[in-house]
């Protein structure tokens, strides 16, 4: 993971996936799944509700252990967290804002989210 979110400010984590600190603790993510459509997925994260056990859960499957995620990103481990819940909510659950092409996903992450695609970054 190159991109560390800074405050207000959304970074690219994932091919489509984009993550914005809004706090010390909290975060916004937004995504898109491919299901049979692109599927958005959007999920606020405040970490303070998640216990230390609750944190190495939703790690499990990307890394060993939290403590694993903090030797390898000290300055940004909090955000490979939320990224993990984010996913996690994102496959557990299906949402009604679906698109049919790559350029109707870039129209509203544009609109609603003020989002940029750079299409050498797509």
């Amino acid at each position: 993971m190159d991109a560390v979110s800074t405050i207000n400010e959304w970074v690219k984590t994932d091919d489509l996936q984009w993550v914005k600190r809004i706090g010390e603790d909290e975060f916004e993510v937004v995504g898109i799944t491919l299901y049979e459509n692109y599927t958005l997925y959007e999920s606020d994260v405040n970490l303070s509700e998640y216990s230390e056990e609750d944190m190495e859960k939703e790690l499990d499957g990307y890394y060993n252990s939290l403590e694993e995620a903090k030797k390898r990103y000290p300055n940004s481990w909090k955000q490979i967290v939320v990224e993990a819940i984010a996913e996690n909510e994102a496959t557990n659950s299906r949402s009604d804002v679906n698109f049919t092409s790559l350029e109707e996903v870039y129209k509203h992450l544009k609109e609603y989210y003020h989002i940029e695609i750079k299409e050498e970054n797509n």
